[in-house]
C-alpha cells in the first residue's frame, strides 16, 4: 500500500483496515493480540499499548518492521526511524 499510494507513512486508519483484511493468520503474541483488539474496534497505535495490549513488550516484529523501513528509506536515517 505504501508503494501503490507513494507514501512512506500510512494513517492509522489506513493501518487499522489493512490489518482487517489481510492480517488474520500466522501471528503471534503481540501481533495476534492487536489484531483481537482491532476486532473489537481499537485502533493503532493503541492496540501496541501496554495498557492495552500485554504482549506489546514482547514484539519482535517491531524489530523486522523497521529493518524494513531502513530498506524503503536507504541513507534516510530519519525517516526510517519515524517510520517504526
Amino acid at each position: 500500500m505504501m508503494q501503490k499510494y507513494r507514501k512512506a507513512y500510512l494513517p492509522a486508519d489506513t493501518i487499522y483496515q489493512l490489518w482487517r483484511q489481510r492480517i488474520n493468520r500466522n501471528i503471534w503474541c503481540a501481533n495476534r493480540y492487536a489484531r483481537f483488539l482491532i476486532y473489537m474496534g481499537i485502533k493503532p497505535p493503541y492496540t501496541g499499548n501496554t495498557v492495552f495490549n500485554p504482549w506489546s513488550g514482547f514484539n519482535l516484529y517491531v524489530q523486522f518492521l523497521c529493518e524494513t523501513y531502513g530498506l524503503i528509506a536507504p541513507a534516510m536515517p530519519q525517516t526510517a526511524a519515524n517510520s517504526c
